[in-house]
């Protein structure tokens, strides 16, 4: 992430993708997906491809490639990557639990979750908060702002935090 300002002096903080040899590998119109928007699927020679929804590609052909200069500055944009593997986190990291006091007869339980059921119940419901393994995920961004588009070197600043680590694949 890096900051820009705008004329006003207002200060954004920003994140650069870089927009590599992508190209359209196949148009699917409305009518032969079933869906209400047409799709386009887009990747790289090496790459495995991956679906865009848009609502209108109709001007778009096989092997067309595609560049930061397809979007425009003041666009809103979904970003979608695989977050950072963090490994298996207790439920203080994970979770956010307050964790127990450290004194007043407490013994080697400070970090641990506490109860996580009645006794009546006596069962773990589905879906209980409990560590486990934390990242290494897909997850999407929605609504990012562009802020500012790069044509020499095919790059997007885009508004805010992007899912994943430094120099990972990104779907926008």
């Amino acid at each position: 992430m890096m900051p820009i300002w705008t004329k006003s002096g207002k200060k954004h903080a920003v994140t650069l993708l870089k927009v590599q040899d992508c190209h359209v590998l196949r148009y699917i119109s409305k009518e032969e997906s079933g869906a209400k928007t047409s799709k386009l699927l887009v990747g790289g020679k090496n790459g495995s491809p991956f679906s865009v929804i848009e609502h209108d590609l109709s001007s778009s052909f096989e092997g067309t490639p595609l560049y930061a200069a397809h979007f425009r500055p003041g666009q809103f944009v979904d970003v979608t990557a695989k977050t950072i593997g963090k490994g298996f986190q207790g439920v203080m990291k994970r979770w956010g639990f307050k964790g127990q006091p450290a004194s007043h007869g407490q013994t080697k339980t400070h970090r641990r979750p506490g109860a996580i059921s009645t006794n009546k119940a006596a069962k773990v419901y589905r879906g209980k908060k409990m560590p486990g393994k934390m990242g290494n995920i897909y997850r999407t961004s929605f609504g990012l702002k562009v802020w500012r588009i790069n044509t020499k070197h095919d790059i997007i600043y885009v508004n805010g935090s992007v899912p994943g680590h430094t120099n990972c694949l990104v779907k926008v």
